[in-house]
């Protein structure tokens, strides 16, 4: 019985190749697309899952009551508040957002390192990495104490064996007591960790680290939250009042923060902050997208071959009522058949791990990750989907099964129904309503990026050559000294720099102006900054190197924060007070110029208030100043930028490696990853696009083969080709129009929520919406127009020798 059933099986697939391939190329495309997104999700979701207490660790954040900011920093004095003050608090930790990078020496070897995290020393009560050499306890006992991962004490000292061995770092001497192996998907990933020092800074405005709090088991984090939120509010709020000679009230409305928590296994895939760590972040929204459409690639599938499947049940009619009439039930049947196939999906889905085994490697270096096929969850939860996916395309075209009469079946009557034409023209509709999804989205996506990569920036980024510093000592001496030799290089035409270079990430001040406060972006520049980057002046000046005050206490502002103010018409001259104070500096600052509006971030931020001022303003402003960045000739590039790396070699940081990037390339990170989603997108969408046709083709080939002797028919009695065709494409048309006036509404709402991310952003496109039905009407005109011209040039007389 089995023998037979293969036979027929193969006698099947040899007799429908066309469909078998249909059947074939769509579920291998749809299962590679599946598996690749669930191995992508599943590998972002597996960050801090090695970690023991990972439900009990959360990051505190904080939200501006006036600008809807969500901060990923904190204060000093958070921490040992709320666990005084919190009895669900059992510790907190603080530690830097980002890894330094600077040399670290041993007495015969040096060694780069990008990764040197400066961290509260309890690191390993809530980072419980494994211990592979001495005591992490000791990291406690002195600032002098620090701890290695065992990849770099191989790097340095090439043994693991490194413990009480010392390391010369910052120009200090460092005792190593103990070496750790670094779990693979952490928040933290360093090489080597450094005791934080000054936690003893008294101060509730003071935004500048990261604070994790541990909270007992069974505690309620939206309690916590609450506490800690009471608890900020009751210090910073009531000193901060009090200083700037407001109620509370009005305090909390201006300069107020609200604080909640984050777990940390939330924090690499779904934190809410522009940050998950110095790692990288995951893009969640991204992934879900990718997820979906992954998931509508195989459902177009799955629709192909239930339709498919349940016209063929036409052609097989016969086969199945000797069946039944050899006394085989409807149940044996559908098992027989949901086997049939398992068998093609199971091949299918072998197909498809060797597809995605050949492009994973490209996948990987595109999105920047490192994925493996062969990831157990992964593969369990893929197998489970194609069982049920199984089940589902099989369980339809199983229900004829049990509707079939023998006799109607044995003279291949049983299926030539208007309720069977309806349900296959049901289903190619959706085929078509899903494809012209994919067609407007990818048309309103590629409208956006290029509107992104075209839309005036309010500077020039052209040419000018972003050169990092490694160190903070001297770097205003450095950058006089740079400035001074560098620029008498004939491709070098102007020099100049400041601290938030396109793509980098601002300080925020409170700045009170007229007893109206409002936080504000802090961008220290040098002489000479606005003309590089071509940035408008609108009103006043820019600075100028032989004006005393415009190093001590004039300000720029930009046009956000004149509009913020009130005083947009006539800002200069005016006076506003910055929230910071030192001996030679009182926070009185006189607006000099207003510059055009111009973005740093991406267009899914909002151009903040921003002033531009000195680096010799405020003492530590100095420390700021992280770059060089030269405006070079178009000409000779390779060449200017050999005599920089020579002059920086030469006169400072010769150990470290050149490195540089040029502004436009920075700035043009921000929309990367909406960049990776149009490309994603069009791949999807190509490929929806190529079932949908593939199935059209199969589907209207089965169709007009059933209509063969209405063709004789009409043939014999002198119809002309026009007259012949009509009938057999205008069933395709009115399901192409149907199909496009549904997927209207549902792909304008959905891209709508995507074009809802940019501040900055088109209106939604008319063009896509005429463009989608047009394109269908003319894949239907070729795909089913062809077929139907072939159709009328059959032999009459083969069709009509019975009648």
């Amino acid at each position: 019985m089995l023998k037979i059933w293969f036979k027929l099986l193969l006698k099947h697939h040899q007799k429908r190749k066309l469909n078998s391939f249909v059947n074939y190329l769509g579920l291998t495309l749809g299962f590679t697309g599946l598996t690749l997104m669930l191995l992508y999700l599943n590998e972002e979701k597996s960050y801090h899952q090695w970690h023991p207490k990972k439900e009990t660790i959360y990051r505190v954040l904080h939200e501006s009551h006036a600008e809807k900011e969500i901060w990923s920093t904190a204060t000093f004095i958070e921490g040992p508040t709320y666990k005084e003050e919190i009895p669900e608090v059992e510790d907190y930790f603080l530690t830097q957002n980002y890894y330094e990078n600077r040399i670290v020496r041993n007495e015969k070897k040096s060694i780069y390192s990008e990764k040197i995290l400066h961290a509260q020393s309890n690191f390993f009560d809530f980072f419980p990495y494994p211990i592979m050499g001495g005591n992490p306890e000791k990291l406690k006992e002195s600032k002098t104490h620090v701890s290695v991962s065992d990849d770099f004490a191989k790097k340095i000292f090439s043994t693991t064996d490194v413990v009480g061995k010392n390391l010369f770092y910052n120009s200090e001497n460092y005792i190593i007591t103990s070496v750790y192996q670094i779990p693979e998907k952490s928040y933290f990933q360093p090489e080597m960790i450094v005791p934080l020092r000054n936690l003893d800074i008294d101060n509730w405005d003071w935004f500048s680290k990261t604070l994790f709090c541990k909270i007992t088991e069974n505690a309620d984090p939206k309690l916590v939250s609450d506490k800690m939120d009471q608890t900020f509010s009751k210090y910073r709020s009531s000193i901060g009042a009090k200083e700037e000679g407001l109620t509370l009230e009005e305090y909390e409305e201006k300069l107020g923060m609200s604080v909640f928590i984050e777990p940390l296994s939330n924090l690499h895939l779904k934190t809410i902050a522009d940050n998950a760590g110095p790692e990288r972040k995951a893009n969640y929204q991204m992934i879900m997208i990718l997820l979906g459409l992954s998931i509508l690639l195989l459902i177009i599938s799955g629709l192909n071959f239930i339709n498919l499947a349940t016209v063929t049940l036409t052609q097989r009619s016969k086969e199945i009522g000797i069946k039944k009439c050899l006394g085989t039930s409807p149940f044996v049947l559908s098992k027989y058949y949901f086997f049939e196939v398992l068998i093609f999906t199971i091949i299918a889905l072998f197909s498809s791990f060797i597809l995605i085994e050949i492009i994973l490697p490209y996948f990987n270096q595109f999105m920047n990750i490192e994925l493996h096929l062969f990831d157990w969850k992964t593969l369990l939860q893929t197998l489970f989907i194609v069982l049920i996916f199984t089940l589902f395309i099989s369980a339809i075209p199983s229900i004829y099964f049990y509707r079939i009469e023998m006799i109607k079946a044995l003279k291949g009557q049983q299926f030539k129904t208007k309720k069977g034409k309806f349900f296959r023209h049901f289903i190619l509709g959706t085929q078509f309503l899903i494809s012209g999804f994919f067609i407007i989205g990818i048309l309103v996506i590629q409208k956006q990026v290029d509107f992104m990569m075209s839309k005036d920036l309010g500077f020039s980024g052209d040419q000018i050559l972003i050169v990092d510093f490694h160190e903070e000592e001297d770097n205003l001496k450095k950058f006089d000294l740079a400035k001074k030799e560098l620029i008498k290089h004939s491709s070098i035409h102007e020099i100049s720099t400041n601290s938030v270079p396109p793509g980098d990430d601002f300080i925020t001040f409170a700045l009170n102006y007229q007893d109206q406060i409002i936080d504000a972006k802090i961008n220290l520049i040098t002489p000479g900054y606005l003309e590089m980057y071509d940035i408008p002046i609108l009103k006043g000046r820019s600075f100028k190197e032989n004006i005393a005050s415009d190093t001590s206490s004039n300000i720029i502002i930009n046009e956000a924060f004149a509009k913020r103010l009130n005083f947009y018409d006539n800002p200069i001259g005016k006076k506003v007070k910055l929230g910071i104070e030192t001996d030679k500096y009182d926070g009185w600052s006189t607006i000099v110029g207003m510059v055009k509006d111009y973005h740093i971030h991406g267009f899914d931020n909002e151009i903040k208030p921003m002033i531009l001022t000195s680096f010799k303003n405020v003492e530590w402003y100095a420390n700021l100043l992280n770059s060089i960045q030269f405006k070079i000739s178009s000409e000779n590039i390779p060449e200017t930028i050999a005599y920089i790396e020579k002059f920086w070699k030469k006169n400072y940081q010769k150990e470290f490696p050149f490195k540089y990037e040029f502004a436009d390339e920075k700035f043009a990170k921000s929309y990367k990853e909406y960049q990776q989603q149009m490309t994603l997108f069009e791949i999807l969408s190509s490929l929806v696009i190529l079932i949908a046709t593939l199935g059209l083709f199969a589907l209207c080939s089965l169709t007009i083969q059933e209509r063969y002797k209405e063709i004789a028919i009409r043939k014999t009695l002198g119809a002309t080709t026009k007259e012949m065709m009509i009938p057999l494409m205008q069933v395709f048309f009115k399901v192409v129009i149907i199909s496009s006036i549904l997927v209207f509404p549902i792909a304008f709402y959905m891209m709508q929520l995507w074009l809802d991310n940019f501040i900055y952003r088109i209106h939604m496109p008319i063009l896509p919406y005429i463009i989608t039905p047009i394109f269908l009407t003319f894949l239907v005109l070729i795909v089913v127009g062809t077929k139907a011209f072939i159709a009328t040039k059959l032999k009459t007389t083969h069709y009509l020798k019975y009648e």
